[in-house]
């Protein structure tokens, strides 16, 4: 008893190892998903994509490195290495300038890398821009022209005279504007300022919609940011080599769960403590008597017994079922009793309980057919 007691709690250590080992160094893909319009968890954009669709914006979801937008880096992101300028990216479009709205999953610097592609005209929105944290309640309800905006955060930016203040209260502006050359960034500090959890806000979403749509220039939102990406990049992304696989692939936790199945296979073919007899199982001599009844009645081909026998059993059992007692009762006040109680037709009951007065011998197909309207019947009992 002590050995099987020693066994279960290294069992249980094992395994706790293994869970407490998965849930730290599995990846927190999880943390992409925030502020991606694909996600409909509270954290998610879906409804404010939606919102846009509603009113009729130009939209497009960009799944493609933000070089493909004329960009030359991507130094946004937040989860990545900052790229080298790719040589053979596409000239910025000066005569079809764009907006580009990149909403992080988690708080970003103001700083923007590539202030030429801003100058050409083109507007850049960020949303969940680090700000200080400001001496001021956590919970503001701030006026905007599009309604009362919901903000949870003490975080503020102090601007200068020259910045355009969008969005503000006493304590400094949650939204901001700088104009580049013939462009503008605008900033937004709560990276769930317009997400799924605010929908039913008067003015949160429409607030952010209102700051993309009034460019009036086709709108981009950067999905690649959040490990989306079209067939294209993603077949161009997967031919990598398998020490770049390695190199993203949590090697220790692998590891540990590999040594973790070979220990359990080991042990599951070597005990550690005395063989078990194996018993026999005692057999059942009622079964057994019933099967070889049945064979010898199947080599027979006594069907007639067999319909006779079962047929007499079942009655009385669908009697009982139906209240009607054990002892045979007219066919018409069974069939009556059945359609009252069960709702369904009496073809089949009529059709079973015709064979007990036939006795005639059946054929195998017959008698299958029989006795599968039989195993009906019982599942109509009520």
């Amino acid at each position: 008893m002590k050995g099987t007691t020693r066994r279960n709690w290294i069992v249980a250590l094992i395994v706790g190892s293994l869970i407490i080992l998965s849930l730290v160094l599995a990846p927190t893909n999880n943390q992409l998903q925030t502020g991606s319009t694909y996600s409909r968890a509270p954290e998610g954009y879906a409804a404010w994509y939606a919102y846009l669709q509603e009113q009729g914006a130009p939209l497009q979801r960009w799944e493609r490195p933000l070089s493909g937008l004329g960009l030359t880096s991507d130094s946004f992101t937040p989860f990545a290495e900052e790229e080298e300028p790719d040589a053979d990216a596409p000239v910025p479009d000066i005569a079809n300038p764009k907006v580009l709205v990149r909403v992080f999953p988690s708080l970003a610097p103001s700083s923007i890398a590539d202030t030429a592609w801003v100058e050409l005209g083109n507007v850049l929105v960020l949303v969940g821009i680090d700000t200080p944290i400001a001496d001021t309640d956590f919970l503001s309800i701030l006026d905007s022209p599009q309604g009362a905006v919901k903000v949870e955060t003490r975080r503020r930016r102090f601007l200068r005279s020259e910045n355009l203040r969008l969005l503000e209260d006493a304590a400094g502006a949650v939204a901001w504007e700088e104009s580049i050359g013939n462009g503008k960034v605008i900033y937004v500090g709560p990276p769930f300022l317009a997400a799924n959890a605010y929908f039913s806000e008067p003015g949160n979403i429409p607030f952010l919609a209102n700051l993309v749509m009034e460019p009036q220039l086709p709108i981009y939102i950067d999905e690649y940011l959040h490990g989306y990406r079209d067939r294209e990049t993603e077949a161009e992304e997967t031919q990598d080599t398998l020490l770049n696989y390695l190199s993203r692939t949590p090697v220790l936790l692998v590891l540990v769960q590999a040594v973790v199945l070979v220990v359990l296979m080991v042990w599951g073919d070597r005990r550690l403590g005395p063989p078990i007899k194996i018993e026999i199982p005692k057999q059942n001599s009622s079964e057994a008597y019933i099967q070889a009844l049945g064979s010898v009645l199947h080599k027979a081909e006594s069907s007639e017994f067999v319909v006779e026998t079962i047929g007499k059993a079942e009655r009385e059992r669908i009697q009982r079922s139906l209240g009607l007692g054990a002892a045979p009762v007219d066919l018409n006040m069974l069939l009556t009793t059945w359609k009252s109680q069960t709702g369904k037709p009496t073809t089949d009951l009529k059709a079973v309980l015709s064979r007990l007065q036939k006795n005639h011998r059946l054929s195998e197909r017959e008698l299958l057919i029989w006795l599968g309207k039989l195993q009906q019947l019982r599942r109509d009992l009520p």
